[in-house]
């Protein structure tokens, strides 16, 4: 049973008649025994860009407080 199912799944449809017909060898040997020259030479580019990205200038919502006396004078006030 599992056989006959895996058999259908590998199937394929047959080919219409317009369709060109492909043959793969069965076997494919590659011998990597034998060295391989590859000759060539590195191509750079002519031209380089140098950019530096320059970052966003925002307006900061942060104030920074150098001191608290209003804070301190007023609580002081909540309390008596």
């Amino acid at each position: 049973m599992i056989w006959l199912l895996s058999t259908l799944a590998l199937a394929q449809p047959a080919p219409t008649p317009d369709a060109p017909k492909v043959r793969y060898a069965e076997r494919t040997e590659v011998n990597f025994e034998r060295g391989l020259d590859i000759e060539g030479e590195l191509v750079k580019p002519a031209i380089s860009q140098v950019s530096e990205a320059r970052r966003a200038a925002f307006a900061s919502f942060i104030r920074l407080r150098v001191d608290f006396d209003d804070e301190i004078r007023s609580s002081a006030a909540l309390v008596r």
